[in-house]
């Protein structure tokens, strides 16, 4: 993806031009000008200056989580970029998931709990001294049901996750009609290294052999490759990786385990 520069920034926060003409300037979408137009306001760091990724703190977090702010203003507070406060509230929307709940499996009194509709997700993470975050997420991966009526919709298809064909070619066609394919690949690579960063440090068994019972897990399409990473201790990257080669046996050339 091609980075804003400085020369790129004062065109584009020209207000005396439109969105057409900056993006006729400065050979980018219609759609990218319109977006960085709101992610890079005045007084927003440059992004097109290499940064450090920064790691979340609790206190950063909490301010990037404030639903009181605007994007703009808690990237302003924090000294990010307005992309980072929306990367966080998309990664963290319901708060972080706690090191020690990443490492405890769920048990079925534990799952009995969890999917209990007449208690919140405050009450069930007060119950199982867990975080509010772990349960909400793992309540999703337990208890996703969708409505019948609303596969191939933006419901089934982005909150509930759901990978039939009606729900994936809607995806495709959501992404054809809303994304710039270059920024799509790049928000493609961001996503998966944020997911490395989350399942990296709880992957115990990184490089050990996959069990049988692990390759059912990896290949059942109705859990998220993060889902499965942080239940079976491996990276994000691994379980992509591993859920190919076993669903791709004959491109692989790798079998799937057996018990």
């Amino acid at each position: 993806m091609r980075r804003w520069s400085d020369d790129d920034l004062a065109v584009l926060r020209d207000r005396s031009l439109t969105a057409s003409q900056v993006a006729d300037q400065l050979g980018r979408s219609v759609s990218a000008v319109e977006q960085a137009r709101i992610a890079y306001a005045e007084n927003v760091p440059n992004p097109g200056k290499r940064r450090i990724r920064q790691q979340w703190s609790d206190a950063d977090l909490a301010v990037a989580l404030d639903r009181s702010l605007t994007m703009s203003e808690a990237a302003q507070q924090l000294g990010r970029t307005v992309g980072a406060v929306r990367s966080a509230r998309a990664l963290y929307s319901h708060g972080r998931i706690g090191e020690s709940d990443r490492r405890r499996r769920w048990t079925e009194d534990d799952i009995e709990v969890l999917l209990d509709a007449s208690l919140s997700t405050a009450e069930v993470a007060r119950r199982l001294n867990r975080s509010v975050g772990t349960v909400y997420y793992a309540r999703r991966r337990y208890g996703r049901e969708v409505p019948a009526d609303a596969h191939g919709t933006l419901l089934a298809w982005r909150f509930h996750g759901c990978a039939c064909e009606p729900c994936q070619e809607f995806g495709r066609q959501f992404r054809k009609r809303t994304l710039d394919p270059r920024e799509d690949a790049a928000r493609s690579r961001e996503f998966s290294q944020r997911m490395q960063e989350i399942t990296r440090p709880t992957a115990t068994r990184h490089g050990a052999p996959w069990t049988p019972e692990e390759a059912d897990i990896v290949c059942n399409p109705d859990i998220q490759v993060v889902d499965a990473a942080l239940q079976l201790g491996r990276t994000a990257a691994a379980v992509k990786a591993a859920r190919w080669r076993f669903l791709n046996p004959d491109e692989s050339g790798r079998q799937r385990p057996q018990g």
